[in-house]
């Protein structure tokens, strides 16, 4: 690790001013990390939703053209696949 040479003053109100200085700037910097943690999180959620909905896509594609019987059983069976959190509503048309 490097060392970094920095001259502090002499004056001990000036010391703890800039302690304090210091103290917004970590506490500023602890913020933006909290707020970046969350975005974090959120983009997780929404590539995880984007999944599922490409696999219902999926699903779509290999029943196109089948009679509704057949695409009402095989969305039924294959939707659970995708691991979905919400209940489906496709298959109730």
């Amino acid at each position: 690790m490097e060392s970094i040479s920095i001259t502090l003053p002499d004056n001990i109100d000036a010391l703890k001013a800039l302690l304090i200085e210091r103290e917004a700037q970590v506490d500023e910097l602890r913020e933006q990390l909290s707020s970046r943690a969350i975005e974090i999180e959120h983009l997780k959620l929404t590539i995880a939703k984007l999944r599922r909905i490409g696999a219902l896509y999926k699903i779509e594609e290999q029943i196109r053209g089948k009679p509704p019987d057949e695409r009402r059983r095989v969305r039924q069976t294959s939707v659970g696949a995708c691991a979905r959190r919400t209940p489906c509503r496709c298959s109730t048309r």
